[in-house]
């Protein structure tokens, strides 16, 4: 008789008698579960192929890994307006993403780290969409900022990642790439920017034009609904970082640089001195003082605007020394100060907004309109021309500015659409695209073809995530969270959907900005379907015969 083992077939029968009882009894049992124990539907915001193309696929994919867990899904692709009224706002969702772009501030790990996950962020309008609330997290990236010794800090930061990694509030899936093609026939000069591209101010003042054509038209993809100095939006953001001058920007290697600021000084790990330019004035040819800073922080402070106050509210006094020294007087020790609050908070005209809103006719100070009433006013290297909604915003060259560019003006070109995109830059109508957020693979394919294009490539900071609504089941539950994780596979869907145009993202922190990023951020989908499916079941969740998903006993929607 043939052996398995050392046991024969008549050794084994009584074995798997038990298993076929078990199989039988399992069956039956799941088919009379209690109703209320089956995991209700879950809601998955996903984008519209037609807007983003890479994360609607991603979407897809992902939902369909979702399923295999047992889970059902009632999915939803959405315009990019419902998907951030959902997020956002409603927080009307199970499954989601708010994808994050490339910006300056966002070098310095603590605006992620902080934003997307501290407790005091889940408000309606506030970054952590998730509703994630940790009481561990939020002491310790409380206590990443205060810390001014580099290597303490580093030692805070890879402590949140592994929070965050465990929790799983977020799965990050890729950092996009920030691509840029340019006409190299006509420009150079532009500087690539760490975790940003060539999308950043060092750019825009150091572009050469190589012909007489000294008009720079730049194309982005999304049209703006307001240009404030006092909202967010990229596009808003693009504008504004040229037409207001921050104190500091952040440089093309991450650190931060003299701008408005030509120099400062810390008295104390509570007390910094600003050194502002001398002679430096608005486009209006008012003089910029100490006194405009003092305005700007007191101002936001005052009226809580939502973009700059989470920047701000470190500040306990803001004093004018003299017309060209501010001391800024901080409530506690803040690392992240000169590449958050200096480079993020545009400095604001006093004379123009200390009667807004109380003389316009908007009630909130981030709901003014400026452009209607001729005051888009700053001090920064481009000055406010005009702006046709869904066409062209125009800046013209501020001349008088310590870092004016060598050509005349520029021009914000508005092209929703990919293939526009590319049949303009073939033509030459674009001389370059801020940031490329469709098919790299096409782009690529133009730019080698075309000579007079150039293509850089650099991966974003920001990235593109999957958000688990936390505040209700089944998302509250950890174990849920993790196996999700599991069965999605970042480097598959970065190589196969975004055709190597994206690195998975397996941090908040990205990997090049060393010494912050952790590389021993927990991988879930190490476990596979396997893994994440005993898991679940582990923890008490189980399966009915037609493979959908129960919560464990005592537990419902």
């Amino acid at each position: 008789m043939k052996r398995f083992y050392g046991v024969t077939w008549v050794g084994m029968l009584p074995c798997l008698v038990l298993v076929f009882l078990m199989t039988v009894c399992t069956t039956v049992w799941a088919e009379d579960m209690p109703k209320e124990r089956l995991v209700r539907t879950l809601r998955f915001i996903a984008y519209s192929p037609g807007e983003e193309k890479n994360i609607a696929e991603a979407h897809k994919f992902i939902a369909s890994q979702v399923k295999k867990l047992g889970f059902q899904i009632d999915f939803k692709p959405t315009l990019r307006s419902g998907v951030l009224q959902n997020m956002w706002f409603t927080r009307n969702f199970d499954l989601g993403t708010l994808w994050l772009t490339g910006r300056p501030t966002r070098v310095d790990p603590n605006m992620i780290l902080y934003k997307l996950y501290h407790s005091d962020q889940d408000r309606p309008g506030g970054y952590n969409w998730a509703g994630y609330h940790n009481p561990e997290y939020d002491r310790t990236v409380d206590a990443s900022a205060t810390a001014m010794d580099q290597e303490e800090r580093k030692k805070l930061i890879w402590k949140c990642q592994e929070i965050a990694g465990r929790d799983v509030p977020i799965l990050t899936l890729v950092h996009q790439m920030n691509l840029s093609p340019y006409n190299n026939k006509k420009w150079s000069g532009f500087v690539n920017m760490v975790g940003n591209g060539l999308k950043n101010a060092w750019s825009w003042t150091q572009a050469k034009p190589l012909t007489d054509d000294k008009t720079l038209v730049v194309g982005y993809h999304h049209d703006v609904g307001v240009l404030n100095p006092l909202t967010a939006h990229e596009m808003n953001l693009m504008v504004c970082r040229v037409v207001y001058d921050s104190l500091v920007k952040v440089g093309p290697d991450g650190h931060p640089k003299p701008w408005l600021a030509e120099s400062w000084k810390y008295l104390s790990p509570t007390e910094v001195e600003f050194y502002l330019r001398k002679g430096h004035k608005f486009h209006d040819g008012m003089p910029v003082t100490a006194r405009d800073v003092k305005f700007t922080f007191d101002y936001i402070l005052t009226k809580k605007t939502p973009y700059h106050y989470d920047a701000c509210k470190i500040i306990k006094e803001t004093k004018v020394i003299d017309d060209h020294t501010v001391r800024v007087i901080l409530h506690h020790p803040f690392a992240p100060l000169l590449g958050h609050t200096g480079e993020q908070v545009f400095i604001l005209p006093e004379h123009i907004w200390k009667d807004v809103p109380e003389k316009t006719n908007v009630d909130k100070a981030w709901m003014w309109v400026p452009t209607a009433e001729g005051k888009l006013i700053g001090s920064g290297f481009l000055k406010f021309a005009h702006w046709r909604k869904g066409d062209e915003v125009r800046l013209e060259v501020n001349k008088e500015h310590f870092f004016a560019p060598k050509y005349e003006a520029r021009i914000l070109k508005i092209v929703p659409s990919p293939e526009a995109m590319l049949g303009r830059l073939e033509k030459g109508e674009l001389d370059i695209v801020a940031d490329y957020p469709y098919d790299g693979v096409a782009l690529k394919k133009l730019c080698d073809a075309e000579p007079n294009l150039s293509l850089t490539m650099e991966p974003s900071v920001g990235w593109y995530e999957l958000a688990f609504n936390c505040r209700k089941a089944p998302m509250d539950d950890v174990v849920v969270r993790r196996a999700i994780a599991a069965v999605i596979p970042r480097d598959v869907i970065a190589k196969n959907i975004w055709k190597g145009f994206a690195v998975p993202a397996y941090s908040p922190t990205h990997p090049m900005l060393k010494p912050w990023y952790n590389p021993d951020v927990i991988r879930w989908e190490k476990l596979g379907l396997k893994g994440a499916k005993e898991m679940l079941a582990k923890a008490g969740y189980e399966w009915d015969s037609e493979g959908r998903i129960y919560y464990p006993k005592g537990k419902t929607n």
